[in-house]
């Protein structure tokens, strides 16, 4: 599968557009975006410009997607962990070798990197 064309994009009239990946500084257009003809006034200029910068966010919007899943990844390794010890905790068998402190620290910041805020 090719890879897309990097971001950072941005908006040159009605096209969306990116440094080309060779370092050089010609114009790379990835896309025009035309102006739809729903209303025939101004709300079209509007959806027009609603829609570039949605093209544009493109390679934003898919950073954080990755950010996110990470930390996904993460809070699932620390819940699998929390349930397993809860299991063995409730059954009567604490793990042997437990570093409490340093657990309540990792699922601390584990939790503290998903809330909204730390985004």
């Amino acid at each position: 599968m090719t890879a897309h064309t990097p971001g950072p994009y941005y908006v040159n009239g009605a096209d969306i557009m990116a440094l080309r990946p060779d370092g050089s500084n010609l114009p790379l257009s990835l896309a025009t975006v035309y102006r739809p003809i729903h209303y025939g006034d101004e709300r079209d200029r509007q959806a027009m410009s609603a829609n570039l910068r949605l093209f544009a966010a493109a390679s934003e919007t898919a950073a954080e997607r990755d950010r996110l899943k990470a930390i996904n990844a993460e809070l699932l390794a620390a819940l699998k962990m929390a349930v397993i010890t809860a299991g063995l905790m409730r059954e009567g068998n604490p793990p042997a070798v437990c570093d409490w402190p340093g657990l309540e620290a990792a699922w601390g910041a584990t939790l503290a990197k998903a809330e909204p805020d730390n985004a």
